[in-house]
């Protein structure tokens, strides 16, 4: 984390604050300044002066700060307010890189309910917006256990790899280990009526690529000093007739829940395909199932422009 601030979006809900603890940990961690930040929105009837709703919502946004600001620092650490007037997915994104954050940490909904801030709403928005990070967390999620392995979904993509650079700088920060993990699909061979027929004959094969694929990355991690392990999992449930393919978010999921998994990093693309880690599918499944944070990163983040050098350096033999 070369910045050394961490913007933490609130709209004065307990809910929305969730995302606190998990910022408190990073700012411990990597010596971070704390960047407490709310959009204010005036709900003004017809006929009454804006400006003045604007002014009234702004300096109630301000206090409310002020008064988090206050808690962290009685706790030690270093934090301060950010105010801005407007939609909040419209200004958190711009926000952190006005002010040269590291990374956005936000609970998945706040007071507006579930339906707000749940992905597809402003955490959607912000992930798709950000060229930083984005550590999503849950509100009902408690940071109760220190933090000792990092899950990084891989499916062979450059995509995918682009959230390695930020799970690296993580790691580092945090001693934590990486696991670099890939989901081995199963070859549908044929339909009988409306079942779909999976083979497993191939999957040996597939596997051993896999671990090569994972391998070769997980020996670059190594070169700078990261603890890396590898894990293949195959997509399927069941045996012989009743076999069925599993969705790739599944699968990770079930690994994250099996394998005292604290934190998951993944790269979303916005392309069409099954095979790839799509905001709204993969990502979608995991964030929705996985019952850790998830760091999340778009094509368009600092840390996958600056993957494409040293995950080069990565990859290269």
């Amino acid at each position: 984390m070369a910045s050394k601030r961490i913007i933490v979006p609130l709209d004065g809900s307990q809910l929305a604050e969730a995302a606190l603890p998990w910022a408190e940990r990073l700012a411990v961690a990597t010596n971070a300044q704390i960047v407490a930040f709310r959009a204010a929105e005036a709900h003004v009837l017809p006929g009454m002066n804006t400006g003045e709703g604007e002014v009234h919502a702004l300096e109630a946004a301000q206090k409310y700060l002020n008064d988090v600001v206050a808690r962290l620092t009685a706790r030690g650490l270093k934090a301060w307010p950010i105010t801005a007037y407007g939609r909040p997915e419209e200004h958190i994104a711009e926000a952190a890189r006005v002010h040269d954050a590291a990374i956005i940490v936000m609970a998945t909904h706040g007071r507006s309910g579930p339906g707000r801030w749940l992905f597809g709403g402003v955490a959607d928005k912000v992930v798709r917006r950000a060229t930083v990070p984005v550590l999503v967390v849950r509100a009902r999620q408690s940071p109760a256990r220190p933090w000792c392995r990092l899950v990084v979904p891989l499916d062979g993509s450059p995509q995918a790899e682009q959230a390695l650079a930020a799970a690296a700088d993580l790691a580092r920060a945090l001693g934590l280990e990486i696991v670099l993990l890939q989901v081995v699909e199963p070859r549908m061979t044929r339909i009988v009526g409306e079942a779909l027929i999976y083979s497993s004959e191939a999957i040996p094969q597939d596997k051993a690529a896999a671990y090569q694929y994972l391998d070769e990355i997980a020996k670059r991690l190594r070169k700078r000093g990261i603890a890396v392990s590898t894990a293949v999992e195959v997509g399927v449930s069941g045996e012989g007739a009743a076999t069925y393919a599993r969705r790739p978010g599944e699968t990770i999921t079930s690994y994250v829940k099996e394998n005292a998994v604290d934190l998951i990093a993944m790269c979303g693309e916005y392309r069409s395909g099954l095979s790839h880690l799509l905001l709204g599918s993969v990502v979608g499944d995991v964030l929705h199932g996985a019952d850790v944070p998830v760091l999340l990163m778009n094509p368009r983040c600092s840390y996958g422009s600056a993957i494409d050098a040293d995950g080069a350096a990565i990859r290269a033999a």
